[in-house]
């Protein structure tokens, strides 16, 4: 029995340094993900369903794992953007950096719909930042795609009202 037990603390202690997951500021009170999208969504300037159309990863010696993405736009939920844009993002939520690198992927690999709230780059004409501190969300917002009752997009509605 000792044997095993040692095996499971050998490997506990192999693991490595332990993840460091995003860290995304709500006013308290906000329990559920639902209310904490909804808060996302009212934060947000500009709110777009778009078509991923591509999709680059490139590792960057200062900032990690960077994605970028030509992306055709569905529908224009809150704000104004032209009908194609670039989306840039980090690596992903798997890191401290807030990425949305998984949700473009998950977007083009299933040929899903992506919804998020886009910070436009000054910098660079055309071209939005997306993070998972922000509104986000796989398919079309509001569509016949989804569900017919949807928790977050009926927060979402009441809010728009």
């Amino acid at each position: 029995m000792l044997r095993g037990s040692l095996g499971v603390v050998a490997v506990i202690v192999n693991l490595g340094s332990p993840a460091h997951a995003c860290d995304c500021p709500f006013p308290i009170g906000l329990k559920t993900n639902e209310e904490r999208q909804s808060y996302r969504f009212g934060q947000a300037s500009t709110v777009a369903t778009v078509r991923i159309e591509n999709l680059n990863m490139a590792v960057n010696s200062g900032n990690g794992l960077i994605a970028t993405s030509v992306a055709s736009v569905r529908k224009k939920v809150k704000g104004t953007t032209s009908d194609t844009i670039r989306i840039v993002t980090f690596g992903g939520e798997e890191g401290a950096n807030c990425g949305l690198a998984s949700a473009l992927f998950g977007a083009i690999s299933g040929s899903r719909l992506l919804t998020a709230a886009l910070e436009k780059d000054d910098s660079h004409e055309g071209t939005y930042w997306i993070g998972s501190c922000g509104f986000y969300e796989l398919d079309s917002f509001g569509s016949a795609e989804q569900e017919s009752s949807h928790p977050t997009r009926d927060l979402l509605k009441k809010r728009m009202d």
